[in-house]
């Protein structure tokens, strides 16, 4: 028996009947702020290293592999974050795509024309 709205009438007596009530009204509430999960806090803590390892790659080459390689490893930790805490999002995944890509053709573009100004001059 369904009561109006879809949901289903709760008789009294009828426990199957308030524990679909009660799962549907909790699907219903708002769900958690994926912008706070861990895996993506993770990802914009990459974001910050990328921006950093670019700002470094003429003045200390060092510091912007060293940072690199750290955000590498962030990125293996951010996928196992999110699998172990089972807080997959479709925004995670993204970001940590769009992470990746701009980071590696930042960095490429940048390598490339470093090595075409020293061999110019």
């Amino acid at each position: 028996m369904k009561a109006q709205g879809g949901q289903p009438a709760v008789q009294a007596g009828n426990g199957e009947a308030a524990q679909a009530l009660a799962r549907n009204s909790a699907a219903r509430e708002p769900s958690e702020n994926v912008f706070l999960f861990w895996p993506n806090i993770i990802g914009y803590c990459r974001i910050v290293l990328a921006v950093a390892s670019l700002y470094y790659m003429n003045l200390h080459p060092r510091t912007c592999s060293l940072l690199y390689s750290v955000s590498c490893l962030l990125d293996a930790l951010d996928g196992y974050a999110a699998r172990y805490l089972d807080q997959s999002t479709r925004f995670g995944a993204v970001l940590d795509m769009v992470t990746d890509r701009c980071t590696t053709a930042c960095l490429l573009v940048r390598f490339l024309s470093n090595k075409h100004r020293r061999t110019r001059g």
